[in-house]
């Protein structure tokens, strides 16, 4: 029964896939990419983040102001965070 070949087992990938996202909530699926980018983002060397940070922010002003407000951030002795990940729920 479990006997599939390459395709088939794609075939199956893909349709778990589906299912898996069709039945998350809006507030999953935006907490999952996030989570996925971090991680994608987290195994880039420096040099290689950096470029992905100019190549999305396209501004290199806007970029600095950025990295300005995030040291003086780290620096602060009561942090809330930067950004929190909101959704709608379904």
């Amino acid at each position: 029964m479990d006997g599939l070949n390459r395709e088939e087992l794609n075939e199956l990938k893909e349709f778990l896939t589906e299912r898996m996202v069709d039945n998350m909530s809006t507030k999953e699926l935006v907490e999952y990419v996030a989570n996925d980018l971090f991680n994608y983002y987290d195994k880039l060397g420096e040099h290689e983040f950096m470029e992905e940070a100019r190549e999305y922010w396209c501004d290199e002003e806007q970029l600095q102001e950025i990295i300005s407000d995030i040291k003086s951030y780290t620096k602060c002795e009561f942090k809330q965070p930067l950004k929190t990940f909101t959704a709608e729920t379904d």
